[in-house]
This record gives structure tokens, sequence and C-alpha cells, in this order.
């Protein structure tokens, strides 16, 4: 009878046992779930917030200065948050492309002071900024970085290029005083370089040397206020997480 007694306390406490591990476990597995769960509500808000900077140019009236803007933040996201070539980064999210279409020459010519030629600063229909390719940065803005030292900074690149007309309009006109007034408004705008000649021929050649830099950089101030259209059809999303990697954007043609 004791031996009874002991058999059904031993029964009793392994049944116990088993009943506290089988709570455990359960307790676990509702754990893991809710902690799973909870990982996944986090990815999908990570996601969302990722995607809203980028959907807010996913507009018609896009300006190039947001673009700029967007093509910066895309670099800066390619170098430290994916899996590009060299990027420094602990993450591994797959790199953005930015599109951006000048569309054709006619459309680009209403960037253009003067008459088109082979000297513009936009040379190409269309420009892709990516983690393997980005002419836009390496022949764009550097000649518009280049073109910035040169007369001391942006601004003075800008007031040059906005003054383009009673600058350099005159070259070919012959009359010396408003050559002479086009090197004063000149050298007023730019620091660093200067007209120094005194004869209306002397002028006329340093204006015409300087015609082309400003010639471009006039496109990039009328870039900047340019509109373009996001092509919303376009917009891919990486298959995994979710998040956009890449946007097109056409330029229409029109200026602010």
């Amino acid at each position: 009878m004791e031996n009874t007694s002991k058999a059904l306390i031993m029964a009793g406490g392994m049944l116990l046992a088993i009943l506290i591990i089988s709570l455990l476990v359960y307790a676990w597995s509702l754990f893991s779930k809710y902690q799973a769960s909870k990982d996944s509500l986090a990815d999908i808000e990570d996601t969302a917030k990722f995607n809203e900077q980028f959907a807010n140019y996913d507009r018609d009236d896009v300006q190039g200065y947001e673009l700029l803007s967007l093509v910066n933040k895309v670099i800066d996201y390619n170098n430290r948050k994916t899996n590009a070539e060299g990027a420094k980064s602990t993450e591994k999210y797959t790199p953005m492309a930015i599109v951006i279409n000048m569309v054709n020459k006619d459309q680009r010519k209403e960037l253009v002071q003067g008459a088109y030629d082979e000297n513009q600063l936009f040379t190409d229909d269309k420009y892709t900024i990516s983690n393997t390719s980005n002419l836009f940065t390496t022949t764009v803005m550097e000649r518009v970085n280049e073109i910035e030292k040169g007369f001391g900074g942006a601004d003075c690149a800008t007031k040059i290029a906005k003054s383009y007309d009673s600058i350099f309009s005159v070259i070919n006109s012959g009359d010396s005083v408003k050559l002479n007034e086009a090197k004063n408004k000149f050298n007023l705008y730019s620091t660093n370089k200067k007209i120094t000649g005194i004869g209306g021929a002397d002028i006329a050649r340093a204006l015409d040397f300087y015609k082309q830099p400003v010639q471009q950089y006039y496109e990039y101030v009328q870039f900047k206020k340019a509109k373009f259209q996001s092509q919303s059809n376009m917009i891919k999303y990486d298959e995994v997480t979710g998040r956009i990697i890449s946007m097109t954007f056409n330029f229409t043609g029109k200026l602010n």
C-alpha cells in the first residue's frame, strides 16, 4: 500500500512537471509569436516611413531644385544603407535609382540662353543616378561646381547668369560704352574672375571667353526652376522589403 502511494505521488509529480513544461513551452511560443509580430509591425512602420519621404516627390510639379535634393538623398542612402559595392553600411538594403528624363534636345532648349550647340550643360536625353551609374554628378554637377568656384561661389555665378542678356548681348556691338558697362557689371558680380581690358575689343574678347561657362550655368539656374513629372507607373519596389528602389521623372518643358 505504501509503495502504491509513493508510485502515485511520483506519477503526480511527473504529470505536474510535464504540465509545467508544457505551460512554459506554450508561453514561450506565445512570446515568440508576439515578438515576431512586434518585429514585423516595426518593419512595416519602418518601410512606410522610408517610402513616405520619397513618395512626397511623386507629383506632376516637382521642381529641379527638389530633384537636386532627392539626388543627394539617394546618393547618401546608397553610400550608407545599402549593399552597393563600397557602401559604408551595416544595413544591406537594395540601392536606389533616380532617372531624370530630359526628353530630347528640343525640350532641353527651354533651359538654354542663346543658340543651342554642343557645348550645353545638359547634353544627354536621360540621366540615371544609381550606385553603378551617375553621369549627372560626374558631368553636370562637377561642371556646375567648377563654374561656381571660378566666379567665386554659387551666388556670384547665379547673378552673372541672370544678367546674361545685359552683359553678353553687347559683345559684337562695337559700342565701347556698353562694353565697358558690361565689364563693370561682370566684375561687380564675379569675385574671382575679373575683366581688366580697357579698349572695347579687349573687353569683347574677354566677355566672349566667359560666355560659354555662363551659358552653361544659366541652364543650371533654369533647371532648378524647371518642372518635372513623376512617372508613378514606373516606381519600383523591393520585392523583399517593400522599399522604393527606383523613381523616374520627365522634364515637362515648363519653367516656374
